[in-house]
């Protein structure tokens, strides 16, 4: 489920579109930005990976870019998508292997 989610970010307050998958391992958090400026910056979608606690890290991990993700998953971490994601996301980890 997607969902318009606000956030702070260098003390400005802006919006994006949150996707979160938790259906596989890592969890990962598919944003589409809303503002111009940050689009112009950072490009238009972006990807957070995350154990649904912590950013994980990624291949593209820059200064900036790494402090944006971080802004957003705060503004995420007490939603009820994340809350539904984390308690999907542990039953995945949590479940025995089938061999």
């Amino acid at each position: 489920m997607d969902s318009e989610t606000q956030f702070s970010f260098r003390n400005t307050h802006y919006f994006c579109k949150t996707y979160v998958d938790s259906s596989a391992h890592p969890c990962y958090v598919f944003v589409i930005l809303l503002d111009n400026g940050l689009i112009h910056e950072f490009g238009e979608e972006l990807t957070i990976k995350t154990d649904c606690e912590k950013l994980l890290p990624r291949t593209d991990d820059h200064p900036r870019l790494v402090a944006l993700r971080q802004a957003i998953f705060d503004s995420l971490k007490k939603t009820p998508e994340l809350l539904l994601a984390q308690q999907q996301y542990q039953q995945l980890i949590t479940k025995p292997r089938q061999v």
